[in-house]
């Protein structure tokens, strides 16, 4: 088999699974449209795009703002030296935590980069840890501001970011009780 033959068929599947999650009446054509014109202002394949799309519904955001939302995450992802799944992942946990909307990503995304240009961190490494404290900060009114101001504090101060998580959890745990 070719290569474009095996793309094809890559895509065809990752659209597939698109469409099962998508409401009815969807128009999937437009929508498959989209993901070649995501894919190119990208520069990601489109097969690879059209899964970060479908991370995306599955977290919950909107059929209607996943190729915008999808697009802040690769940069993100970029800027934050890790995937786009880690990137969707930290996203939508501060998303859904903090009840945010969607367009609020962005914003999100800013202050990622800006806990990993202040302190000793990266998006990386917040994605993979970060999502063990945002439930309890939002659930203790700790801002995802003062989150992330706090991680870029210690961090700076030399605790990895895996300790400095844990650090502010257990503090907002035992200031929630």
């Amino acid at each position: 088999m070719t290569m474009l033959g095996k793309s094809y068929i890559e895509l065809e599947s990752s659209i597939a699974e698109i469409d099962t999650l998508t409401s009815d009446g969807f128009d999937l054509d437009q929508y498959t449209q989209d993901l070649f014109d995501a894919s190119r202002a990208t520069g990601i394949d489109t097969s690879t795009f059209s899964e970060n799309v479908y991370t995306a519904l599955t977290a919950s955001i909107p059929e209607d703002m996943d190729m915008d939302f999808s697009m802040v995450a690769h940069k993100l992802a970029t800027g934050g030296f890790t995937n786009e799944a880690n990137a969707i992942d930290v996203l939508t946990t501060a998303i859904n935590a903090y009840g945010y909307e969607v367009s609020d990503a962005m914003k999100i995304s800013d202050l990622l980069i800006g806990t990993q240009d202040r302190g000793k961190t990266t998006v990386d490494e917040l994605g993979k840890h970060l999502g063990d404290v945002i439930p309890i900060a939002s659930d203790n009114n700790v801002s995802f501001e003062q989150l992330s101001a706090s991680m870029a504090l210690l961090t700076r101060n030399g605790i990895g970011t895996a300790r400095a998580t844990t650090y502010v959890r257990s503090m907002l745990q035992e200031l929630g009780r």
